[in-house]
């Protein structure tokens, strides 16, 4: 499974939208929530989202990024 395949996935599974461009292109100055504690099953794939949500938003120079919590101050940010 490559990366894009995955993020959609995740995107699928973990929010309203279909696909990970779907959420890229959101209006209204939306910005994903995620809950990247470990207590949470499926926190890695949320972290993989924020990571790249957040990378993808630096390289266009759009300066939201992915909210997260859940994790205190020292995975994935």
């Amino acid at each position: 499974m490559n990366d894009l395949t995955r993020l959609d996935r995740i995107v699928a599974e973990q929010s309203a939208f279909r696909n990970f461009e779907d959420l890229l292109n959101a209006k209204g100055n939306y910005r994903p929530s995620l809950d990247c504690g470990q207590s949470e099953a499926g926190w890695e794939d949320r972290i993989f989202l924020a990571d790249s949500y957040d990378a993808w938003m630096e390289l266009i120079g759009d300066e939201r990024r992915a909210f997260r919590y859940g994790i205190g101050n020292n995975i994935g940010w």
